[in-house]
């Protein structure tokens, strides 16, 4: 099949590596929009909510690393997917299981150790095995978006008859799915592919390496930083985000179909991001991100009774996630090395989506409890705002000056 120029082949390791995607964001696409609703529904309070939902986040500051460093070091990322994803579906037996905050919490914490763990290491199985072709990586990936509008599409809808306690059994289904394609994955690229041919763009990113221990340059620090406030100013979205619709009137088949659009127009911008990461600077590509957040965010808090404006508000979501995480796939393929790839997305991981949606979501439940769901959201917006101020100060003026002695050096001394 072909999609956007971007070639998969059935039966290819493409195709695969796009049925994982599917799958995991399928069961991804179940959690994320109506877990809150089930614990709303079972009388837990938001900041409860806030607290259960960091718990699952938080152990993203760990378990990246243990399972990089185990994937590095046995050389095998395909072995990590599949004991990370058989870790996932016991523990959420477990969580689905749970009698009280305590028990619920302790399960959370076990589920997140493996859920959190599967993610990076494939994405870096997926950059490794496209090579050459790593500019394609977004074509692969966006099958996660489909698979994650499949699920929320259909959930909605079921949940307009079902109750909302029947939530956990399908979010068993999609990690039960997600099992089943971590086994047919293709095996580990072979490794020792030179990084720096791996990307078309001409962009002056430098690998961060030294005689000794690589050197991480200021930039890429402030970049690490900046991702952690675009995922905080997320967390009332994914905690929050159906609670708050509810509260306003919604129907949980609409709420399915505002949470379906945003990712529908991130595979829209799946399929063209490459091409704009070739053609644009990635400071201004990275600013425009933030800028769309603080007006998604901020708009969603008082233009929540307006359907219509609240409808095309979801579009933005291609900029704050798609176009975002895109970018950082790129950044992160140019600074590394293959050999240290997987800790590189380990820490990436640990820091926005671990971090970040840790402070996001604790952030968010303390503002929901203290305001209401409008304060969560401004709050959200402020955290993006943090974010814009470190890519103008720090991340814009470094890339751009790279670019610059990059077209001035001679060719022989780059």
């Amino acid at each position: 099949m072909t999609l956007a120029g971007g070639e998969i082949r059935p039966g290819s390791g493409q195709s695969r590596l796009g049925v994982w995607y599917f799958s995991y964001f399928a069961a991804a696409g179940v959690f994320l929009p109506y877990f809150s609703a089930y614990l709303l529904d079972r009388g837990f309070e938001a900041r409860a909510i806030g607290v259960l939902f960091a718990a699952l986040t938080v152990t993203k500051l760990v378990t990246p690393w243990l399972w990089g460093y185990a994937a590095d070091r046995t050389g095998s990322r395909k072995r990590v997917v599949c004991a990370a994803s058989v870790g996932a579906l016991v523990a959420f037996a477990a969580v689905a299981a749970a009698p009280g905050f305590r028990s619920l919490f302790a399960a959370l914490l076990v589920f997140g150790f493996f859920w959190q763990g599967a993610l990076p290491q494939f994405e870096a199985l997926t950059l490794s095995r496209l090579g050459e072709r790593a500019s394609r990586y977004v074509h692969v990936r966006l099958w996660g978006s489909v698979g994650y509008v499949a699920a929320v599409v259909g959930v909605g809808a079921l949940l307009e008859r079902l109750a909302v306690a029947s939530v956990p059994f399908f979010v068993l289904a999609g990690l039960a799915l997600v099992v089943a394609a971590a086994a047919a994955i293709p095996a580990d690229a072979a490794s020792g592919r030179p990084a720096a041919a791996a990307m078309e763009h001409p962009d002056p990113v430098e690998h961060p390496r030294s005689a000794g221990r690589p050197a991480i340059p200021g930039w890429l620090i402030a970049f690490f930083l900046a991702s952690l406030a675009m995922q905080a100013s997320h967390g009332a979205f994914y905690t929050f985000f159906t609670p708050f619709l509810l509260e306003h009137g919604y129907r949980p088949g609409w709420i399915g179909a505002l949470w379906a659009l945003g990712v529908v127009c991130e595979i829209v911008l799946f399929v063209f991001a490459h091409r704009w990461i070739e053609r644009y600077p990635v400071e201004r590509l990275l600013l425009a991100c933030f800028a769309a957040a603080i007006v998604r965010w901020g708009l969603t808090a008082v233009l929540v009774d307006h359907p219509g404006w609240l409808t095309a508000l979801q579009v933005l979501h291609a900029a704050t996630f798609g176009l975002h995480h895109a970018l950082a796939m790129h950044l992160l393929r140019r600074a590394f090395p293959d050999r240290r790839l997987g800790r590189a997305q380990a820490a990436y991981a640990s820091v926005s989506f671990g971090a970040g949606s840790a402070v996001g979501s604790l952030v968010a439940g303390q503002l929901w409890a203290s305001f209401g769901g409008e304060a969560a959201f401004l709050g959200a917006a402020i955290l993006a705002a943090f974010g814009a101020v470190l890519v103008c100060a720090w991340i814009w003026p470094a890339l751009a000056g790279l670019r610059r002695r990059s077209v001035s050096e001679p060719p022989s001394e780059r």
